[in-house]
């Protein structure tokens, strides 16, 4: 079943954007966000899917012959901008984001993750674990909760968790850090 989010949820996650990437958005502003994210994934990959058709990773771009490029605008304005455009991070980023977004906590990991990718400059311990508690892999004073915020005090431990590209990783890692800390006493 699918979900959406309540104005509440949307407002947390602008909120936390926000502070990510220092903006000011509204509600509305990181729904159009999000909205135009989507349509950028699927064009794109509307496009990939068709036969002969290449994915340049080293160019960021799309290859195919002129002819066919004629062809698929003809099919869809929208399609003429990707013809010379920079896919690189519609491509790696939005890619691994869009592909399953079944539910309300898919969302919200997939913005937390985009809105790491913008970021700029240094995390802190409470951006780390406001960014696992939107996704609701980690709960409000649950035991790793608590760990994370202990184990997130350590510079370098707080340098390896942002060194994972998306927010599922980042708790892989505090969950790994945890199993560890656990063997060993």
């Amino acid at each position: 079943m699918r979900q959406v989010l309540l104005h509440k949820g949307w407002q947390h996650i602008a909120e936390i954007f926000n502070k990510s990437v220092e903006k000011n958005w509204t509600t509305s502003q990181m729904k159009n966000y999000w909205e135009k994210l989507q349509e950028q994934h699927k064009h794109l990959f509307e496009l990939l899917r068709c036969t002969g058709i290449e994915y340049r990773s080293d160019t960021g771009t799309i290859v195919a012959p002129e002819y066919w490029w004629e062809s698929k605008i003809k099919e869809n304005l929208k399609y003429a901008k990707y013809k010379h455009m920079y896919c690189s991070e519609i491509y790696d980023i939005y890619g691994k984001q869009f592909d399953n977004i079944e539910d309300s906590t898919n969302i919200r990991t997939n913005l937390a993750s985009i809105a790491r990718s913008h970021r700029k400059g240094e995390i802190s311990v409470a951006e780390c674990v406001d960014e696992l508690l939107l996704t609701d892999y980690v709960k409000e004073s649950d035991v790793p909760h608590l760990f994370t915020l202990w184990f997130l005090h350590d510079k370098d431990n707080r340098n390896s968790y942002c060194a994972a590209k998306t927010t599922a990783l980042c708790f892989k890692f505090v969950e790994y850090c945890f199993e560890q800390d656990n063997t060993a006493q």
